[in-house]
């Protein structure tokens, strides 16, 4: 009895130490962001989603789609919104893990419960379910709250250390509706930390949004990046705003980061990325080794997506690599007029108030770290090199900005041609009333030659 003790707490041990499913929460409502840390030892392969999947509570493999971000070598974030699945008892299961143990390749299964309920009260999806912050490099995140319950929602947004500085601590959104807040990452106070988390707290309920801090660079196969004139910018999930009923197009990069031709790659949108966004070409035949490729990025083509959020990866995947990059697009109100003389992107952040002020504070700030005047904006109005378009496809900002120039050209004709206006009148009044003066001079003389 003792041996068979002693081997099953050493069996427990060697589980524990070479695998672990870290479930953030074992209960869920529809509609809720699940979440779950893989945190393996010594792995061989990588784990990609068709490890990953979600059984009902007869064992059997759901249609649920999960999503996968490779934290380091060897832990990993599985996230997915709870769909409109009956209530129950269900299990995430990762299959065929490679790992050594003791020099031996093991090849294995794990698998972790989770119960969903049928809650439609305080229900909130967050998006992005977690955040990755790479030293060196941008520490400025947003994060957006949808309440997808039936009631108004109080969120209260708050950290437990000094590793974050949160702009925004208090929400309140109402039944359908979205909001969100910025928050910074406090570099100087790092240290050994590995990661952090944020707390969402709402009604009786709290979200725990984890911030990983990476100190070494993980080696993607690909990497996505965008291109300005000035800098490369390496992304690990992008965000965009889009005015509602409008077109938008930019662009993607991709690099090929091994030493080996890529070939079949596959591209596809997840979540419901579809519904608003485009790509230029789903399928790469060929990408060479250490080369890049442009993606074009076409927003709301049709014109018809609705207003809200849109979230979800670009994935890139063949026979032997899967990347992804998590992805969101707000579809916003129009921009507001420029009365002001304010920009779009000024004016917006002012409309969001809470929001405006912490977004205008960071773009201060960045422009005295780059000897820029403060206030200034270089590519804000949209990200990412996204330019809006109308129906003949020119940039709408360029064509706004000739329309104030055409304006403003009118409006000094316009007093030109009044103030000329206004002399030829002067002078004419004058011109008249001295020729009847004349003409009542002339026909008195007229009278006196004829009197004589």
């Amino acid at each position: 009895m003792r041996l068979f003790f002693a081997l099953f707490i050493l069996v427990l041990f060697m589980n524990l130490v070479n695998a672990d499913i870290v479930l953030f929460k074992e209960k869920y409502s529809v509609g809720e962001t699940f979440q779950a840390e893989l945190n393996f030892l010594n792995l061989i392969d990588d784990i990609k989603t068709e490890n990953i999947k979600v059984l009902d509570s007869n064992k059997q493999v759901t249609d649920i789609g999960v999503l996968i971000q490779k934290i380091d070598n060897d832990n990993y974030f599985v996230y997915f919104d709870i769909p409109q699945i009956d209530e129950g008892d269900y299990f995430l299961i990762v299959k065929d893990v490679k790992f050594l143990e003791n020099n031996i390749l093991i090849k294995k299964d794990f698998i972790k419960d989770f119960s969903v309920v049928k809650d439609v009260n305080d229900i909130i999806s967050v998006k992005p379910a977690l955040i990755i912050y790479k030293l060196d490099e941008k520490s400025f995140f947003k994060v957006d709250i949808t309440n997808k319950g039936n009631n108004l929602i109080k969120v209260n947004i708050s950290s437990t250390d000094n590793l974050t500085k949160i702009a925004v601590n208090n929400l309140s959104i109402s039944k359908g509706n979205y909001d969100g807040f910025y928050f910074d990452i406090n570099k100087e106070n790092i240290k050994d930390t590995k990661k952090t988390n944020i707390a969402i707290n709402y009604g009786n309920n709290v979200y725990n949004l984890p911030v990983y801090i990476l100190k070494d660079k993980i080696s993607h196969d690909i990497s996505f990046f965008l291109q300005t004139e000035k800098e490369r910018k390496y992304l690990d999930f992008y965000y965009t705003d889009i005015p509602f009923e409008s077109y938008a197009e930019g662009s993607l990069f991709l690099e090929n980061n091994l030493i080996k031709n890529i070939t079949n790659l596959r591209i596809f949108l997840t979540g419901d990325l579809g519904e608003v966004l485009r790509l230029g070409y789903y399928n790469i035949d060929f990408f060479e080794s250490k080369s890049e490729k442009e993606l074009g990025l076409f927003f709301n083509k049709d014109r018809d997506a609705k207003k809200g959020i849109y979230s979800g990866d670009i994935v890139l995947k063949n026979q032997d690599t899967e990347v992804i990059l998590y992805i969101t697009i707000n579809l916003i109100e129009p921009f507001l007029e420029k009365a002001s003389g304010k920009n779009d992107e000024e004016l917006f952040f002012e409309k969001e108030s809470l929001l405006g002020k912490a977004f205008r504070e960071k773009r201060e700030n960045f422009g005295k770290e780059n000897g820029k005047a403060s206030g200034k904006n270089d590519e804000l109005s949209l990200e990412g090199g996204i330019f809006l378009k109308n129906d003949s496809g020119k940039n709408i900002s360029s064509l706004s900005s000739g329309i104030k120039k055409i304006n403003k050209r009118n409006l000094s004709y316009f007093l030109i041609g009044l103030i000329l206006l206004f002399f030829i009148a002067f002078y004419f009044a004058i011109f008249l009333k001295t020729g009847k003066n004349k003409s009542n001079k002339f026909s008195d003389f007229i009278k006196e030659i004829q009197k004589k």
